[in-house]
């Protein structure tokens, strides 16, 4: 049995949708949608479910920015994600799961499910922290002139050790990792 893919293009040469056929039957069909500009606004997936009924799994809608960014992603599922940038164009926070919440099995109250990175950068436009949603930060430092950069992440994993006859698993150590890169920016170590 041999697959077979179309690549169906539109007037702009974007992709307008890709099928994939068995021999026997149409396996999938991804369908794009573009705004004027040329942003992807509309993603749909259509795939075989058990039946072999050709069913959407997939459907996510785009938003963009004044300068053609991604502020909003809404995925098939109704998963909002939403993106913040600074004046220079870097994202500056995205926000996974917006307004999303979930009702608590044993509580009976709704829970937020929002998680939230925060992303901030050196005066030269270099990334310097991520602040992930769970607190956790890497920071990163560099070193141009020998092409080597930094990365050092908080809250990892460390020792154990026992306090009165509890163990305490310790998470306030921190991990370095060098990367050094040639004049191309392909790392040669790490």
């Amino acid at each position: 049995t041999r697959e077979t893919t179309t690549y169906v293009y539109d007037s702009n040469g974007f992709d307008d949708n890709v099928t994939t056929n068995s021999p026997y039957a149409t396996i999938s069909i991804v369908d794009y949608d573009y705004d004027p500009l040329g942003h992807l606004v509309k993603l749909e997936v259509k795939s075989l479910d058990k039946n072999a009924a050709l069913v959407t799994s997939s459907n996510d809608t785009f938003q963009y920015n004044s300068i053609g960014q991604v502020k909003r992603s809404t995925n098939g599922m109704g998963l909002v994600t939403e993106s913040k940038y600074n004046s220079d164009g870097q994202i500056k926070k995205q926000t996974v799961g917006l307004g999303a919440t979930y009702q608590s099995h044993f509580t009976g109250v709704n829970e937020s499910i929002e998680q939230e990175t925060k992303y901030s950068y050196y005066a030269n436009e270099t990334l310097a922290y991520v602040t992930a949603p769970s607190g956790d930060i890497i920071g990163y430092l560099y070193d141009p002139s020998n092409q080597t950069s930094w990365e050092r992440t908080n809250n990892v994993a460390g020792d154990t050790e026992a306090l009165g006859g509890t163990v305490v698993f310790r998470t306030d150590n921190f991990l370095v990792t060098e990367t050094i890169t040639d004049k191309n920016g392909r790392t040669v170590y790490s």
